[in-house]
């Protein structure tokens, strides 16, 4: 994910969600009940009843974080208002709420399935269905950007800024040959090319919904980017297909071992589909890697931070 991100929704024991109709409702009781959904981006997230309407409301816990929550909700704002796929489906802002250390948005609830739930039991022509309308989303950011020289200097500072971060933690020595390798690989490059424009900024399977017919998707989750390139989202999607993300951050997944077959399916599709383009063969191991290392200071796990520099030493690794 990214510089935040959120766990696929996680229910109490006594609550249950119904993928079929997106509602909720206590199993003892049969009353409506509130969902608070879990993360490590510093935000809460709920699912909250509202004059009969269900709306999510994301609150940033921390007075840091609120700056960042409020970026990613006017980037949801600009997407939703520039939109012209009408296969992609981005939830409205109903209500923003700000005070001088606090920030919270609502926004509408959509009805889709999320992908672990979805590919669970998706057949081949549906996985095939919703990969076609992820490739239209990134084909339409693609077509809208201007392939430009982008200063290497600007992702030198990037890896500087999250090597600050890291340097108090216990993790820190673990991080420093991968740091240093990132560097070193930008050090090289006599310039980095690539499509500037619109991005969702975290477009893992975590924050795409699905809908029953797969004949739409819905977006959540925009995350303010420190390059706006398609590259980035493509960078995003193989941080799921080639290293099952999602998978990670989703508990008491029924069938791991088929979400990560439709995953390996799926990073196939993907390579073949971009390698058409130098600045995507150039580029995409390294803006994978500088992804997969943006998430190291916001993780909390132990599981996390192996999962991290696990993949950021098979990308080393098939780089040498």
């Amino acid at each position: 994910m990214t510089d935040a991100y959120v766990d696929r929704q996680t229910l109490t024991p006594t609550s249950g969600l119904d993928a079929r109709t997106g509602s909720f409702a206590s199993q003892q009781s049969g009353r409506h009940a509130e969902l608070l959904i879990l993360g490590n981006s510093g935000c809460k997230v709920q699912i909250k009843r509202r004059n009969s309407r269900l709306i999510v409301e994301k609150a940033a816990m921390d007075p840091r974080d609120s700056g960042r929550l409020k970026l990613q909700i006017q980037k949801q704002h600009r997407a939703r208002k520039d939109n012209e796929l009408p296969f992609i489906r981005i939830p409205e802002v109903l209500h923003e709420d700000e005070t001088t250390n606090h920030y919270r948005a609502e926004m509408e609830y959509v009805y889709f399935y999320d992908s672990l739930t979805y590919f669970s039991s998706a057949s081949i022509p549906a996985i095939d269905a919703v990969a076609n309308l992820v490739f239209a989303y990134v084909d339409a950011e693609i077509a809208n950007s201007i392939l430009s020289r982008v200063p290497k200097q600007l992702i030198i500072r990037k890896l500087e800024s999250i090597r600050a971060r890291l340097q108090d933690a216990p993790v820190a020595a673990r991080y420093k040959p991968l740091f240093d390798w990132l560097e070193g690989e930008v050090a090289i490059k006599p310039y980095i090319e690539l499509p500037m424009g619109r991005c969702h900024g975290d477009l893992t399977f975590s924050n795409i919904m699905i809908a029953r017919d797969a004949s739409s998707l819905a977006l959540i989750d925009f995350l303010d980017s420190f390059i706006d390139s398609p590259i980035i989202d493509l960078a995003k999607l193989r941080q799921d297909t080639l290293f099952h993300w999602t998978l990670l951050m989703g508990e008491g997944v029924e069938d791991p071992v088929r979400f990560m077959q439709i995953m390996r399916y799926l990073d196939r599709q993907v390579s073949d589909r971009y390698e058409i383009y130098d600045w995507y063969k150039n580029n995409i191991y390294l803006l994978l890697a500088l992804n997969m290392m943006r998430i190291a200071p916001y993780a909390r796990t132990p599981a996390v931070h192996d999962f991290l520099i696990s993949c950021l030493n098979s990308l080393r690794i098939s780089n040498d």
